[in-house]
């Protein structure tokens, strides 16, 4: 039966690469072939500064209705940054304190709350993308519709605050993209007999059936061999982590580093690093297939969708142990390796990059793994299994 959809997310837009907002784009993509969905998000792209730069109102993304409200407050994200570390080193703060640090988290759309508020009545129920922003946090007590949380979570601080009992309490569904997802939101909100939890398994990954990493190897011209990493270029992903100790192996190993996506912090001029800059579908295929090894130095991640589509196209991991998620794929899979320290990330690079035979086996491992678990065939079935509720 067809439903009328709301949806509300802190960004939203082609433009915006990785993370949760790439996860709902192509979801809700999905989605809107039988559903009716309008996305109430912000006119925000950079997630940094919050600046708005889309503009305001009513537009679409091919069957996605979306209606765009700009934030009213800028964020300096090192002045935040800042009061963050303050906020965090102390305990019992007061839900005011709390929701200060929301409002400055941002991004700040009160409008958008306010129109959720009014037009709630236009739809069956609500998703939520992830817990962690102003829209979600603000807009959780004024929907009285059923709503469906996918909060995309990470042990971090602000997990921890008092008000998030409201954020993940309040929904009647919660619906968590792994196994470490789900325990840690078991954990930190023990279950009520009132409120769905499910594992829906993340997302479809489904290369084009012909990728021809050559066409992508003449245009750009990398040294070879090259390792990649796809995704935000910043210090809270660890690439500056990934850059230094590839500027140190590759000191003495011919090699490159190239890095796609939106940088968000300086990236040292030197021939063994290549910036790749934003990357269409194609290329991002194409770039991923060539690599002799994708690099993923992140702790924080609820899926890791880049490191899914490397280990889709026979392209071996090499990833950060301390991610539960990360590790979890390479375990299951068999398909790359993890590391915990500098040391362990040299040693791993240098067997992987000498070694091709295992590097073959390692892609094939990682290929299988990705068609057995991760087809949108199988996560829509269970998606519109739990939409069968409302």
């Amino acid at each position: 039966m067809r439903k009328k959809i709301g949806v509300i997310i802190q960004r939203f837009g082609e433009e915006i690469i990785g993370g949760s907002e790439f996860y709902a784009l192509n979801l809700l993509r999905k989605l809107s072939d039988k559903h009716d969905i309008t996305v109430y998000t912000s006119t925000a792209v950079d997630y940094l500064s919050w600046k708005n730069e889309y503009p305001e109102g009513e537009s679409k993304i091919g069957n996605i209705n979306i209606k765009r409200f700009s934030v009213k407050k800028q964020r300096d994200i090192d002045e935040f940054n800042s009061y963050s570390n303050i906020f965090f080193k102390e305990d019992n703060h007061t839900l005011k304190e709390e929701k200060e640090w929301i409002i400055r988290q941002g991004p700040f759309v009160p409008e958008l709350v306010e129109a959720v508020k009014i037009e709630q009545d236009d739809y069956d129920f609500f998703f939520l993308f992830t817990y962690l922003y102003y829209p979600v946090v603000f807009s959780i007590p004024v929907i009285k519709k059923p709503k469906i949380l996918i909060p995309t979570t990470h042990d971090e601080s602000p997990l921890y605050m008092k008000i998030m009992e409201k954020t993940f309490y309040t929904p009647e569904v919660i619906l968590s993209l792994t196994e470490q997802e789900l325990a840690l939101i078991d954990k930190k909100f023990p279950r009520k007999k009132n409120q769905l939890r499910t594992l829906i398994g993340g997302i479809g990954i489904e290369p084009p059936d012909n990728i021809n990493e050559t066409e992508f190897i003449k245009r750009t011209k990398p040294i070879l061999p090259y390792i990649i990493y796809i995704g935000r270029i910043d210090e809270g992903k660890g690439v500056n982590f990934l850059i230094d100790n590839f500027l140190e192996y590759s000191s003495s190993n011919y090699c490159q580093l190239l890095l796609g996506g939106k940088k968000n912090m300086d990236i040292p001029s030197d021939f063994r690093i290549k910036y790749l800059g934003y990357l269409s579908e194609e290329e991002k295929w194409q770039s991923l297939k060539g690599a002799s090894l994708y690099v993923h130095p992140s702790m924080y991640e609820s899926l890791s969708i880049s490191m899914l589509e490397a280990m889709a196209v026979g392209t071996p991991v090499l990833v950060n142990g301390n991610s539960p998620v990360m590790k979890d794929h390479i375990d299951k899979s068999k398909g790359g390796l993890y590391y915990y320290n500098k040391d362990e990330f040299m040693e791993s690079i240098d067997f992987l990059l000498k070694n091709s035979d295992i590097r073959y086996k390692m892609g094939e491992n990682g290929k299988f793994y990705v068609k057995n678990n991760y087809s949108w065939k199988s996560l829509m079935e269970k998606i519109e299994r739990v939409l069968d509720n409302f």
